[in-house]
């Protein structure tokens, strides 16, 4: 399994890469961070993808982190943008960040959102050819980016299935206005399994491991226990 996970990484992050966002593709050895959801240590597969310059916060880039965790389901991953320092590329671990305006909105639905979503289905070990990657949606939406949310959410929902997800899980954010657009786009296409999750004010028992530009391992850790429930409802859809 390990070898056509690795490739299939390696694939998707070529293809990330050659549509202009840098990716680098790296294994945490033995990592014990998903424990509480998954009941043993592993290696964690991840993908880290350089999204564009942060907003509003000079000197820091906004990344995305994927990874796959559960050697019993190498088709759920989880996908979550966060920031860190360009000198570094020390993460900041913080749920209130990045800043999301339109144009990083865009780029998340168009063209990654997309590629990571069908980079898990082909190992769906029952044949299937269904995968989950749960999204934590850290972070804040601008005003403009408001505005865009009913189309984005709306393309996004209406996508899912035909990138190979059993279901769409969004975990962990706190952003009600976004979360009430969300929905309402969900309730006007009719879009089934559609799981929105969002924080609560228990804190989560993962600890998400994360390599800086140095080789340097840390560990975002600003989750609620909504990311626990999501990862644990991804499960449940890929059994």
């Amino acid at each position: 399994m390990t070898t056509t996970l690795d490739s299939a990484l390696v694939r998707t992050a070529e293809e990330l890469t050659a549509r202009g966002l840098p990716t680098r593709h790296y294994v945490v050895r033995d990592c014990d961070g998903y424990r509480p959801v998954t009941g043993i240590a592993a290696d964690v597969h991840c993908l880290d993808v350089r999204l564009g310059p942060a907003l509003r916060h000079p000197g820091r880039s906004t990344h995305c982190l994927f990874q796959v965790f559960d050697p019993a389901h190498p088709n759920l991953g989880l996908s979550l943008c966060h920031d860190r320092e360009d000198s570094d590329g020390a993460p900041v671990d913080n749920h209130v960040l990045p800043r999301i305006g339109p144009a990083l909105d865009l780029v998340i639905t168009n063209t990654l959102t997309p590629a990571l979503n069908s980079a898990l289905a082909p190992l769906d070990p029952t044949g299937r050819g269904r995968s989950v990657v749960v999204g934590c949606w850290h972070g804040r939406p601008t005003l403009v980016d408001l505005a865009l949310i009913p189309v984005t959410a709306t393309k996004l929902l209406r996508r899912f299935r035909s990138q190979g997800q059993a279901a769409l899980v969004w975990a962990d954010f706190q952003a009600p206005l976004a979360e009430s657009l969300s929905r309402l786009a969900g309730r006007l296409i009719g879009a089934r399994d559609a799981h929105l999750l969002p924080r609560t004010g228990a804190p989560s028992a993962i600890r998400v491991p994360v390599r800086d530009d140095r080789g340097r391992d840390a560990a975002l850790s600003d989750f609620s226990d909504a990311l626990d429930k999501g990862i644990r409802l991804a499960r449940r859809h890929l059994s």
